[in-house]
């Protein structure tokens, strides 16, 4: 070969690699008067058909006769939908949807829409799925294998069994949704917006800085978060890695906020935001209220009613309430129920919260047209039951309740926890579920996890998920509270001089094999959605170390009580130290401001009493 024909013969093989590399063109078509949620669904097809394949992607509102065409909307806002489909479109709901390939003289088209634009949306988000990405509650993961490129033979059409599918956010607690900031909010709604969920219950208390009324000459004066508690994360803390360099923990967005009017208006500015986000993804906004509940200085308003000095609200019964009082009442709860009707006017419907343990039902009242309709829904608690910061959830059991809401003819659900990133598994099993009566708990571990974690992880979690149950299930029946937060959750333990009870150690054996489950699954998952399995790991591994920190605690006060200083001094000294691990554990992966609400208040309520204490043995 001579010397000129050398270098042509490269060139020649790498442009034709470049062209079996290049990505295939793409137009997406949406209507010329496309809702934002169209396109919204537009730009959420153009980054999976770049991100999975390298496409080349033009959107417009003009059909143009390519090989590959993704229509967006339905006949009414797309007209080249009207024209190709014609009486073929089928008869959608508001949330109904679909994925339909039609082959054309041209090529193949991709039908993308929905029986509303929220529903178009919905079907975009679908698409993701069917080539593989996973939605999780911080972000979405792309599949280990890149799909093969096609848009021929997708033929999907879905309707809701159930027609709500809401979550529960704010809340109350360092550990809760009350700790995000609006950025940490509107991450986790985009999120749940993608994975259909299509009503937002917004669940506040009266002692909160979320709204502000005067009554009886009184003017509210309470508003603050966590129950108006202090949480120091400087000098000793276990776990100090999460907090970078704050000194108190906070809410970001509260955290130059220190009058009353301050922490008032920053309240209101995350409510407001929280909804506006939520209405742009199509989502119902629900304020969930209890309207029995105010803060305490208005308890001179009601004869009886006892002021204590570290009370910042009350909750009165109906029941409670004498007939000359109800008139009272009345005026005072209207006169709080105007106070959030002024301030949040684009309120979708309102909730009464029972503050019950097992709330059985949850009754929401909204506007459907012209007419107040009451929906009625089933709480889920997916996890964190009656305020537990164990990872605690059952799939089994979800799986169950779900079958119940849809045998009981309920409207749809609420989802409740409070540390949200425990819950991806069975948020996705919600999302699937609430379009698939046939979808369970095992197809949920396996399409969620398989496709972005490889073949056999899927099966480790799985068995990890049947401990963390049978972990579970020995917490509701002996133990319910036993990590539900306050300031004797731990010391609490020190001062009972009693045995430690057996069910601890099977517990604790439990979530030690979940635990493992998911170190194992995490060596054997390839790809960036190892995250997934490692901070499942993490929190059991949070759990391991707070069975082995009570157990200790426990011990140490039989030993006090026994005047036996040495082991009183040994058991504390391991006491201190699972705690620390414990903390440690959770710092490792925390994801969002409540993952670190809790850390601070363990410290509070464990780690620092707990040094304290082992401090008072030093000879």
């Amino acid at each position: 070969m001579n010397k000129l024909a050398r270098p042509t013969l490269l060139l020649a093989l790498c442009l034709a690699t470049t062209a079996v590399a290049a990505g295939p063109v793409i137009s997406i078509v949406s209507g010329p008067k496309a809702a934002k949620l169209e396109q919204m669904a537009a730009e959420e097809v153009a980054s999976q058909m770049t991100s999975l394949f390298g496409a080349k992607v033009k959107t417009t509102t003009k059909l143009e006769h390519t090989a590959n065409v993704v229509l967006i909307g339905n006949p009414k806002t797309n007209p080249a939908i009207a024209e190709l489909m014609g009486d073929n479109w089928p008869d959608l709901g508001d949330q109904g949807h679909l994925l339909k390939s039609i082959k054309t003289e041209h090529g193949i088209v991709l039908v993308v829409g929905g029986g509303s634009p929220v529903a178009t949306y919905w079907a975009a988000a679908e698409l993701g799925h069917h080539f593989g990405i996973r939605r999780l509650l911080h972000r979405d993961f792309p599949p280990l294998i890149q799909p093969k490129f096609s848009l021929a033979e997708i033929n999907v059409q879905l309707e809701p069994n159930l027609e709500i599918r809401a979550w529960r956010t704010i809340g109350a607690g360092p550990d809760s949704q009350e700790s995000w900031s609006l950025a940490e909010h509107k991450l986790r709604l985009r999120q749940l917006a993608k994975l259909k969920f299509n009503c937002i219950v917004l669940s506040l208390h009266a002692w909160q800085p979320f709204t502000h009324f005067e009554h009886g000459g009184i003017k509210k004066r309470t508003g603050v978060l966590w129950h108006g508690k202090t949480f120091r994360v400087d000098g000793e803390t276990a776990g100090r890695a999460a907090f970078g360099r704050d000194r108190i923990f906070n809410n970001p967005d509260f955290k130059n906020a220190k009058t009353y009017q301050q922490r008032h208006e920053a309240g209101v500015k995350l409510v407001q935001g929280i909804m506006t986000e939520a209405r742009s993804l199509g989502m119902r906004v629900v304020l969930e209220i209890n309207t029995m509940e105010f803060p305490i200085e208005f308890a001179p308003i009601f004869n009886g009613i006892e002021n204590p000095a570290d009370a910042i609200s009350f909750s009165l019964k109906i029941g409670g309430v004498t007939k000359p009082m109800r008139e009272v009442l009345g005026a005072l709860v209207e006169t709080r129920m105007e106070s959030l009707r002024d301030l949040y006017p684009d309120v979708g419907g309102i909730a009464q919260r029972l503050d019950t343990p097992r709330q059985l039902d949850t009754f929401i009242m909204a506007k459907n047209g012209p007419k107040m309709v009451r929906y009625r829904c089933k709480p889920l608690e997916i996890g964190n039951r009656i305020g537990n910061v164990l990872p605690q959830f059952d799939l089994d059991a979800l799986h169950k309740a779900t079958q119940q809401a849809r045998e009981n003819n309920r409207n749809g659900f609420v989802a409740v926890c409070r540390l949200a990133d425990d819950m991806n598994t069975p948020v996705f099993y919600l999302s699937r579920a609430g379009f698939d009566i046939k979808f369970t708990p095992k197809k949920a571990v396996d399409a969620l996890v398989t496709p972005i974690s490889g073949a056999g992880v899927g099966g480790r979690i799985a068995i990890g998920f049947d401990h963390l149950a049978k972990a579970g299930a020995l917490v509701d029946k002996h133990g319910p509270k036993i990590a539900t937060l306050h300031p004797e959750v731990i010391m609490q333990h020190y001062t009972l001089n009693e045995p430690v009870p057996e069910w601890w150690a099977e517990a604790k054996g439990g979530f030690a094999m979940a635990m493992n489950e998911m170190y194992r699954a995490n060596t054997r998952a390839r790809g960036g959605a190892r995250e997934y399995s490692l901070y499942l790991a993490k929190r059991f591994e949070f759990a391991l170390h707070y069975f082995t920190c009570l157990e200790a605690t426990r011990l140490a006060g039989i030993a006090k009580a026994k005047n036996d200083k040495e082991a009183q001094a040994e058991q504390l000294d391991k006491a201190v130290e699972a705690m620390h691990n414990a903390l440690g554990a959770m710092a490792d992966v925390d994801r969002n401001n409540a993952d670190r609400g809790l850390i601070a208040a363990l410290n509070e309520y464990g780690f620092r009493p707990l040094l304290r204490e082992l401090e008072k043995t030093d000879p």
